[in-house]
């Protein structure tokens, strides 16, 4: 990556204090006297480590029931930064990934964009044979896609699916890409492919039933029928 293209992603307009900010703006009263009472046990813990990483994972909790996945992140960043691990590391890049999906606001999802891709680097860079980070890194590019590189996304995971042919959450993924660019022909040889392997795949099945829906009543009988197992 050269060094323009490496400014551009760490670039951010807001910073994660901003952010928790505006996220408390929206809370009730209830939820705000939560946040603050955690807020001061984590201030209170900042000499020991073990109650700094239990008020971290009740902040990184609450926020997430709360519907933030943005300031749940944040946390579950610094739960990473302390233990440092593949699966902590994942599970941030995972928080960010889900910000990343559901924001409206640009600069909120440049944040969580940024975020999601330096944690679930550190995730593949401690567990590299972990599908599920590279395939999380892969469906940050898809959702946000550069604009030097609008095609990264998906040819990572069309790389991931020629290295791993029998991995299903791959081939699910492209299903689902196949199915929102209405390429339905692919979309059902994805889905056609996961059960060659996996016969009862509920999710693979349940995305063929809604395909056949409206054309092949006796196809979409037949899938639906797993779907309400």
């Amino acid at each position: 990556m050269d060094l323009e293209k490496s400014r551009a992603i760490n670039f951010e307009n807001i910073s994660p204090r901003n952010l928790i900010k505006s996220e408390k703006e929206k809370l009730n009263s209830d939820a705000t006297a939560l946040i603050n009472s955690l807020d001061a046990q984590l201030k209170q813990s900042d000499t020991d480590s073990l109650l700094r990483l239990a008020s971290l994972e009740r902040l990184a909790s609450s926020w997430f029931s709360l519907g933030s996945p943005a300031a749940s992140g944040i946390y579950a960043e610094e739960i990473a930064k302390t233990r440092e691990n593949a699966s902590s590391w994942g599970i941030a890049g995972t928080t960010f990934l889900l910000c990343l999906k559901s924001a409206e606001n640009e600069d909120i999802k440049k944040f969580c964009f940024n975020r999601s891709v330096k944690s679930l680097e550190k995730a593949i860079s401690y567990d590299p044979d972990d599908m599920d980070h590279q395939i999380n890194l892969a469906l940050c590019y898809v959702e946000k896609p550069l604009e030097e590189n609008p095609m990264k996304g998906i040819m990572m995971l069309l790389e991931l699916n020629r290295a791993n042919p029998d991995n299903i959450a791959v081939m699910l993924q492209l299903g689902k890409l196949a199915l929102q660019t209405n390429q339905i022909e692919r979309a059902i040889t994805r889905f056609e492919s996961v059960l060659n392997i996996d016969a009862e795949n509920i999710e693979a099945h349940c995305y063929l039933a809604d395909i056949y829906g409206q054309s092949n009543s006796e196809k979409a009988q037949f899938h639906g029928s797993y779907c309400k197992q």
